[in-house]
C-alpha cells in the first residue's frame, strides 16, 4: 500500500479586532449591534455567526477578533486567532523574481 500526503486547504479570511475605539465601525461591517453589559457596563457587538455553540460566542468583545469568510462571520479570541491564523505570504511579481534571480545568478530553464 501506498500513502499520499495531502495539505489542508488554507482558510483566506478578512478580520479585524475589536476595540473600544472601533466597536462601532467594525458593528456596521459585520452587520451586528453594539450592546452594553448591564453588570459590567462594557460594550460588546452581537452578532449572526456560522454555527454558533452558545450564545457567547455570539458577542464581540474588545480583544475579540471577527472573521469574514465565504460563509459568513465567526468570532475568535485574541489568542486563539494568533495561534490560528497569519498574514499570506505575499506572491512575487515576475520582475520581483527575475531580479532575485539575477541577484543570486540562479538559471532558469524554460
Amino acid at each position: 500500500m501506498q500513502t499520499t500526503t495531502y495539505q489542508r486547504k488554507p482558510l483566506i479570511v478578512e478580520a479585524v479586532q475589536v476595540t473600544d475605539e472601533n466597536i462601532y465601525d467594525v458593528a456596521k461591517w459585520c452587520g451586528g449591534d453594539v450592546r452594553t453589559n448591564t453588570t459590567t457596563n462594557k460594550k460588546f457587538i452581537q452578532l449572526e455567526v456560522i454555527h454558533p455553540q452558545n450564545p457567547s460566542q455570539t458577542k464581540a468583545l474588545a480583544g475579540n477578533w471577527i472573521l469574514k469568510s465565504d460563509q459568513g462571520y465567526k468570532i475568535w479570541s485574541d489568542s486563539a486567532f494568533k495561534k490560528g491564523f497569519e498574514l499570506p505570504a505575499l506572491k512575487m511579481g515576475t520582475d520581483m523574481a527575475g531580479a532575485m534571480r539575477d541577484a543570486l545568478k540562479i538559471e532558469t530553464t524554460n
